[in-house]
């Protein structure tokens, strides 16, 4: 498990729990010593970004290249090296022992990185992204179902409301989650709620309310007023647990303070 903390995100931590008691080894590869690390037979403690080479590419496909800041703190190890060295334990040949022979491999064996060496961010001769047009096309708009028709069961009458979860610039994951300079931003999730449907169900900005869902999850949060989400429709911090793959959730929301 690398990088991920499957338990932290579960929509049932209980199920993913014993299922994980019942795995001979289970080995995680991480920053933190996160719920689903504490599970692990081995821990292998990786290095953050400003602590390792290596590049990554964004959602426009731009290649940036990491340069190490400093070195690895408590005897941690960057992904690159742990993979390494896990190599060379189980005498694994390899001939891609740098992170730029990695890159350059990247570059011969996939068409999308093929002209871009390493430490540059566009194919040579490309002034800008896709200058010789979209590989696959442009995209195009398709209308949907209703959401709530084909994704909602029979219980919209008694979890009338929909939940959808949101990126937030202070909470963008599980790691979010770790810095104290951003929990001095937003200390907690709020749940933001339009003031039309707040005020039909008494709810104060700011008042803290339980909401609950159809599969038996539910949680106490802070209201946040907001016209971003339309009547009808509540929004959640990204991770949320009430969410599953289909990214929405019918729910309900109780008054704490007015039953």
């Amino acid at each position: 498990m690398i990088g991920e903390d499957p338990l932290a995100k579960a929509l049932h931590p209980d199920r993913l729990k014993k299922a994980f008691e019942k795995l001979q080894l289970l080995v995680v590869q991480d920053l933190f010593m996160t719920e689903t690390a504490k599970m692990a037979h081995v821990v292998l403690p990786a290095a953050s970004f400003v602590e390792k080479e290596g590049t990554y590419t964004n959602l426009e496909r731009r290649v940036q290249k990491l340069n190490p800041v400093r070195s690895p703190a408590y005897g941690s190890k960057s992904d690159f090296d742990i993979f390494l060295h896990l190599l060379r334990t189980l005498e694994w040949p390899t001939s891609t022992e740098t992170p730029e022979a990695v890159f350059e491999e990247i570059s011969r064996r996939n068409q999308n990185y093929q002209g871009i060496g390493y430490g540059e961010q566009w194919p040579k001769g490309s002034p800008y992204l896709y200058s010789n047009g979209f590989p696959n096309g442009r995209a195009k708009f398709i209308s949907v179902e209703n959401p709530r028709a084909s994704s909602v069961s029979k219980e919209t009458n008694d979890y009338p409301l929909l939940l959808i979860q949101k990126p937030s610039l202070f909470r963008s994951g599980i790691l979010g989650l770790k810095s104290e300079n951003l929990e001095m931003l937003l200390k907690e999730p709020l749940l933001e709620i339009n003031p039309d449907d707040a005020g039909s169900l008494g709810i104060e900005d700011g008042e803290v309310i339980r909401i609950s869902s159809p599969a038996g999850n539910s949680a106490k949060m802070k209201i946040k007023f907001s016209r971003r989400p339309v009547q009808g429709v509540v929004l959640a911090p990204y991770p949320c647990s009430f969410i599953e793959e289909k990214g929405i959730a019918s729910v309900k929301i109780e008054n704490l303070t007015r039953r």
